[in-house]
């Protein structure tokens, strides 16, 4: 048989709801503060994700034109080279000429 009279299970019980009541509040707070942070950082994700694009597309677009550039340059080398080799051809073919 419990020894409690019904006062002190009322003051127990008082003293129960106020820690369930705390331990919720805290909880809450918890969830709150979690959401927040979750929310925080998928948003500094999504500019981060933003700003990598950006810098990505800029790297292609420089990549382009370095390509391009080079490419130019590679065509004006293979005239040159052609336009030498021309020249050298009659170079020798006027020597050839000149010293029979």
């Amino acid at each position: 048989m419990s020894m409690h009279t019904p006062q002190e299970w009322h003051q127990h019980t008082g003293v129960n709801m106020g820690q369930a009541q705390r331990s919720q509040g805290t909880a809450l707070r918890q969830t709150d503060f979690s959401h927040r942070s979750h929310h925080e950082t998928h948003y500094e994700n999504l500019g981060r994700y933003g700003l990598l694009a950006g810098s990505l597309e800029q790297k292609v677009g420089d990549s382009s034109r370095l390509i391009d550039g080079l490419t130019r340059r590679a065509e004006s080398l293979e005239n040159s080279i052609k336009k030498t080799q021309h020249s050298l051809a009659m170079l020798h073919a006027a020597h050839q000429a000149r010293d029979p």
